[in-house]
């Protein structure tokens, strides 16, 4: 089973999906590798900070592996209302000795990865995707999700 996220680091809305709602999904069902968990970005943008934070966490994947962007995606939106350069590089330093925070930083400011940003918005379009966050269970959409709905819909997938 597969659960996908479309999320935007700017949206208030994922802020508090994603530190709300997915460490519960995380905990009880990711984990034990019941679900097969994918991250998309999808920047609306909310505002002009939506694509470069989105650079800077897909470079700390690239530097550092799913784990490291996880753990980045946790910090950015926890300090959602300071983003800045650098305080993209300031997290990707601290993460761990592989990630160099000055990398993030120039991704973020470039826009490194806008061809995959782009690609996913518009694969995300084509699915329906409007808003964020938008959680796909399997092909199940759901908006905003609260953790119990969202919990629902995978239990209900897995029967």
């Amino acid at each position: 089973m597969t659960v996908a996220e479309y999320v935007d680091y700017s949206c208030p809305h994922c802020r508090d999906y994603a530190l709300n709602v997915f460490p519960k999904i995380r905990s009880k069902f990711v984990a034990s590798g019941a679900v097969h968990y994918v991250h998309h970005d999808f920047p609306i943008p909310v505002d002009d900070w939506s694509r470069p934070a989105a650079n800077a966490a897909r470079e700390v994947q690239r530097l550092g592996g799913d784990q490291a962007m996880f753990a980045y995606t946790m910090a950015l939106f926890r300090r959602q209302d300071d983003f800045s350069y650098g305080l993209f590089k300031n997290f990707a330093d601290r993460l761990n000795a592989n990630i160099d925070g000055e990398k993030v930083r120039q991704a973020a400011k470039s826009g490194a990865y806008c061809k995959l940003l782009n690609t996913e918005s518009k694969q995300a379009s084509n699915r329906g995707v409007s808003a964020t966050p938008t959680v796909y269970v399997n092909e199940k959409k759901l908006e905003a999700p609260s953790a119990n709905s969202l919990i629902s819909a995978i239990e209900k997938s897995q029967q």
